[in-house]
């Protein structure tokens, strides 16, 4: 009994820990993946109507808050620098807790929690004027959480950055993350409400229009407290919790993840999507998926080939333009199906072409960097068959806005279609020349690795900032801005094919055939 017992022991305290390390795991993605949505949010929103001039939609879409008065310089600058350091805070909080940033790039690490304290603190006193001299929405006990919140978000930033400079980094990783913790406590509050709307199918527990009672001031200590008591148990759930206690701990933190897994879901439905131009749920997954991929297609392109960080930031790629391009493609075949059966062959929209054609880019692209096994060519000889396919449907379908009265097939000129039928009648003729002559090794593996997930990049660029610009406000759909990120993933793919097909081996760096 003694000896099962002794047995048993190990294999409870290794099942705990794995399902702590999954439970902690699921909430930091949940609370990275939303905030970033969120800061793309303010940027495209309201960043987009400050440009147009649109000042008042401020007021319309934050239910109640009054952002911009007039007459009232002082509180509409205060207002206007909250709402931007709550993106800088929300941006540079979350790259500070990726651990791969910390170890990479400890010069950025340092810069950008300098620009994270510094936004905190300003954003703090911003919101502590707003409260007290130009009066928000709430009741006084509200805002004495909201002050006690910015107060602690101060004291607790002093003592990150004074460990700092005092080279102790475990306790100013300690007190860094208490401060992220509070200065992300506005945006636990959102979350919970929306999970508390969706719950109650509405306002329940308070009134809409004043934000009183006590829903919303147990929703306010909550969103507070809660994530700061969480952070504590935290740093005692390690060697010193026993396997029951990290069991309950990881229990209540899948809990609270799932909680904010559906107030992220009602506020994107609910809140932002709409005011992005965005109606379908997938939306978000689409949207967030494409940043995601042209964040780390811009970071694979930028440090040296081959190397670790060029791997993994690849492999973020590949899996992110594989759901991005997927979505898209399934979302533009949705769009299409809603016309008749008979105007169906007409609307079809083009965009699903560009859905299909990325995902082959991409996963001819991994391949070619993969060992050759039975699997990988027959996945080879499926995605060269659905290439000649779509360069089929490409020109055909351009010579049929060609020959349309408007030049227009699906809202689309001529010169898209030829354009990217082109480009896939090249990557199959590039197949067909591997299939007959083997695999090819070295530069010339790189070289044809390197044009196809570039090309894949140029397709997610274009597709977002030219394509589907109507996502974007009025403010930023500038056509030189647009053009900017395009321009720049094509010449930074330019660059280094011919700097790999002219200094060989050399310019890649550690480049090698991963295993």
């Amino acid at each position: 009994m003694n000896a099962t017992t002794a047995g048993a022991a190990p294999r409870w305290n290794a099942l705990s820990e794995a399902a702590y390390d999954v439970a902690v795991r699921a909430w930091f993605v949940t609370v990275v993946a939303g905030q970033a949505f969120f800061a793309y949010y303010i940027a495209a929103f309201h960043g987009g109507s400050a440009a147009t001039g649109e000042w008042a939609t401020w007021n319309h879409a934050r239910n109640g808050h009054v952002d911009v008065i007039a007459g009232d310089a002082a509180g509409n600058l205060a207002a206007a620098l909250h709402l931007l350091l709550a993106f800088v805070v929300t941006a540079s909080g979350a790259l500070q807790l990726v651990p791969q940033v910390r170890a990479r790039a400890p010069a950025f690490h340092r810069w950008n929690g300098r620009l994270f304290l510094g936004a905190a603190f300003v954003a703090s006193a911003a919101g502590l004027y707003l409260m007290w001299v130009r009066g928000t929405i709430g009741s006084t006990g509200q805002h004495l959480v909201a002050s006690l919140n910015a107060v602690l978000v101060v004291v607790c930033g002093a003592m990150a950055l004074r460990h700092a400079m005092a080279r102790e980094i475990a306790e100013h990783r300690r007190w860094a993350l208490r401060v992220f913790v509070l200065v992300s406590s506005t945006w636990f509050f959102r979350v919970l409400l929306m999970a508390w709307l969706v719950a109650n199918r509405g306002p329940a527990g308070f009134d809409p229009k004043t934000f009183e009672g006590p829903a919303i001031d147990a929703l306010m200590v909550s969103a507070y407290l809660l994530p700061l008591f969480l952070l504590e148990l935290h740093g005692h759930a390690g060697d010193r919790a026993g396997p029951a206690a990290r069991f309950a701990l990881a229990a209540g933190l899948a809990l609270i993840t799932l909680v904010m897994a559906v107030g992220l879901f009602g506020a994107a439905k609910a809140m932002w999507l709409p005011r992005l131009r965005g109606g379908h749920p997938m939306v978000l997954v689409h949207i967030f998926t494409g940043l995601l991929a042209v964040s780390a297609g811009a970071i694979a392109l930028a440090v040296s080939k081959g190397g670790p960080l060029h791997r993994r930031a690849g492999t973020a790629f590949v899996w992110t333009m594989l759901v991005m391009a997927g979505l898209g493609a399934g979302l533009a075949v949705l769009r299409s199906l809603e016309a008749t059966a008979v105007a169906l062959a007409h609307k079809f929209q083009g965009d699903s072409l560009g859905g299909f054609l990325s995902l082959y880019f991409v996963v001819t692209g991994l391949l070619t960097v993969r060992p050759s096994t039975g699997p990988t060519r027959g996945l080879e000889a499926l995605a060269t068959a659905g290439a000649l396919v779509l360069v089929g449907v490409e020109f055909l379908w351009g010579f049929e806005a060609l020959a349309s009265v408007s030049g227009l097939r699906g809202g689309y000129p001529p010169f898209p279609f030829f354009l990217f039928g082109t480009v896939a009648l090249l990557g199959v003729a590039g197949d067909l020349q591997v299939a007959r002559a083997g695999r090819r090794e070295g530069v010339s593996r790189i070289a044809r690795h390197l044009w196809r997930m570039g090309i894949a990049m140029f397709i997610a660029t274009s597709s977002l900032f030219l394509g589907q610009s109507q996502v974007l406000p009025d403010g930023l759909r500038v056509m030189p801005l647009l053009f900017a990120p395009v321009v720049l993933v094509l010449a930074s793919v330019l660059y280094w094919f011919i700097r790999v097909h002219y200094r060989g081996s050399s310019a890649l760096g550690a480049a090698r055939s991963p295993s």
